[in-house]
């Protein structure tokens, strides 16, 4: 009981931050002395490789014209025209994707 309500603690603090809590990666409880839980919560910072490669197959699949690279931990979409890439992150923020996904326009 106590493990929950410190993580209800922690994620209404990140609310509070205005931070998603998608970024949350709570680990598997395990047990302490006394009787007790402890849980490790890590935070997940960028794209891991299997869903870059998912959303470039996705996103690929959904608009050919425009170009998808794997840079790292991030996704970098091009297209000569905006009402593409335009397309590309209405489409994006309709998945339903484990992290948060953040979308910049250098244009």
């Amino acid at each position: 009981m106590q493990l929950r309500a410190m993580t209800d603690v922690i994620k209404s603090k990140f609310h509070k931050r205005h931070l998603d809590l998608k970024i949350l990666d709570p680990q598997k409880p395990e047990a302490a002395a006394k009787g007790r839980l402890r849980q490790v919560i890590k935070l997940r910072r960028g794209i891991n490789d299997e869903l870059a490669r998912k959303l470039h197959k996705q996103i690929r699949a959904d608009h050919p014209k425009v170009q998808v690279r794997i840079q790292g931990d991030q996704l970098r979409v091009t297209a000569k025209d905006k009402d593409a890439l335009q397309g590309v992150i209405a489409a994006l923020r309709g998945e339903d994707v484990d992290v948060p996904l953040q979308f910049t326009n250098y244009r």
